[in-house]
């Protein structure tokens, strides 16, 4: 899945769809079972969003819409080992970092993230 995401977003580049700014951060899911960590990466155009979440050892992509103060609702699907839940997501998203919850159906989990360092010679 991850790689189709970034077949997908060469694929924009090329008809000239821009991914600027992104944003990689490392977060952190709030569950009954504990803190899972996991990885969230975000390229945003104009007000569309469009990424992924890395979390239970899995990845799904996610889209939606931002504003220009960072306000954001996303959509996707996060994949356990017993099931996938959709969500719809609502929080900030910034270069000071994620703050978001996810609402499904019977669940709601909390997600704060802070932004990847880039490596050196990136």
């Amino acid at each position: 899945p991850l790689a189709d995401f970034h077949i997908l977003s060469l694929d924009r580049a090329r008809k000239g769809w821009s991914m600027m700014p992104e944003f990689t951060y490392e977060v952190v899911m709030q569950t009954p079972l504990g803190l899972k960590r996991g990885v969230m990466w975000l390229g945003i155009d104009c007000r569309e969003v469009c990424g992924y979440l890395n979390i239970l050892g899995n990845t799904q992509p996610c889209h939606g819409e931002i504003d220009e103060t960072g306000l954001c609702r996303l959509f996707g699907r996060i994949v356990t080992f017993t099931r996938s839940i959709d969500y719809s997501a609502f929080g900030m998203a910034d270069e000071a970092g994620l703050d978001i919850t996810l609402y499904s159906n019977k669940d709601v989990f909390h997600i704060t993230g802070t932004i990847c360092k880039p490596r050196e010679g990136k």
